[in-house]
């Protein structure tokens, strides 16, 4: 127990972040961090809350409701694996992992989860499959006074033989909004997305940066930027 050094209650443990890089949506990923409870009585460990996708074990035992007891002087093995299977968990995710430690908590310090989340599209391009195309991804809207609202229209097209979903939406900052009156294109359609970039409270040269995440095998990342100066 030595390497356990981050306190959550009673307990330690041998790391405050677990990293999963990059992970598929729908398949397993795991990670582990040793735990050590350095008291002379055992100690209760449960979650607090639950996230979305994620499993925790300890020493090979599921941590179900009424969690497990780790005994004194014991350092095991709390193993953690994420299972993401929500269009929302696409793309960068980070959250915290909390935990009730005898009934204490759920105490803010943690474990915190971080990942890329990645669609695998592996054996689904075909025939079938949707297919995004764009005129521009791109905006200079070269320069605009303090506080107005820039409005950019981007237009996208399914030039494929199967509904087009945008399935997932990121903003780079809250000064940026997206509205798109339907995220299904079907084959033939085109669709509308309405960016607007607030610039109250903002000066000197800004790049925004709103990502759109498809169904599209080919395209199931997509950037689109609005770039320009902001003047007094």
């Amino acid at each position: 127990g030595e390497e356990c050094v981050y306190p959550v209650g009673e307990l330690r443990f041998a790391a405050d972040q677990l990293v999963f890089d990059t992970v598929v949506l729908g398949e397993d990923a795991e990670r582990s961090v040793r735990v050590y409870n350095p008291t002379d009585s055992p100690v209760l460990l449960e979650q607090s809350g639950r996230l979305a996708g994620f499993r925790l074990y300890y020493n090979g035992e599921e941590m179900a409701f009424g969690g497990v007891e780790i005994p004194a002087k014991e350092c095991g093995v709390l193993r953690v694996v994420f299972h993401p299977d929500l269009d929302t968990l696409l793309g960068n995710y980070f959250d915290r992992l909390r935990f009730f430690v005898d009934g204490q908590g759920g105490f803010g310090e943690g474990v915190y989860v971080k990942a890329y989340v990645r669609d695998g599209f592996e054996g689904k391009v075909g025939n079938a499959s949707p297919v995004l195309r764009m005129e521009k991804r791109d905006f200079d809207f070269g320069w605009v006074s303090a506080g107005d609202t820039v409005t950019v229209d981007f237009l996208l097209k399914n030039a494929g033989s199967n509904g087009l979903l945008i399935r997932k939406i990121e903003t780079s900052c809250g000064c940026t909004v997206v509205e798109m009156d339907d995220r299904l294109v079907l084959p033939g359609q085109e669709r509308r997305v309405r960016i607007k970039f607030d610039t109250q409270n903002l000066l000197g040269f800004q790049r925004k940066r709103i990502v759109l995440y498809t169904n599209d095998p080919k395209a199931g990342v997509v950037t689109l930027t609005l770039r320009g100066d902001v003047r007094k």
